[in-house]
């Protein structure tokens, strides 16, 4: 069975249609006048995201992997860096 690197996994297309979720989100924190680099910073939503539930090790990665993800459309999109 051949890889073919076009076809993402399924993991891989989960995690990118949650960043594109929390990449709304982002944007409609932006709108409301939350500034960028408060946005961009991973640990702010991890904090609000502990308020509500117990993350452990590897659900802090995946969501990191997300803001990651999120982070540089945000960034592209618009800071335009």
């Amino acid at each position: 069975q051949t890889m073919n690197p076009t076809k993402l996994t399924e993991n891989q297309a989960i995690m990118c249609r949650i960043a594109e979720d929390h990449f709304e989100l982002m944007m409609n924190d932006y709108q409301k006048g939350t500034p960028a680099d408060r946005l961009m910073d991973c640990n702010v939503y991890l904090q609000e995201l502990q308020k509500d539930v117990i993350l452990d090790r590897s659900d802090v990665e995946f969501f990191s992997t997300i803001h990651r993800l999120a982070t540089y459309k945000f960034k592209l999109l618009v800071l335009d860096r």
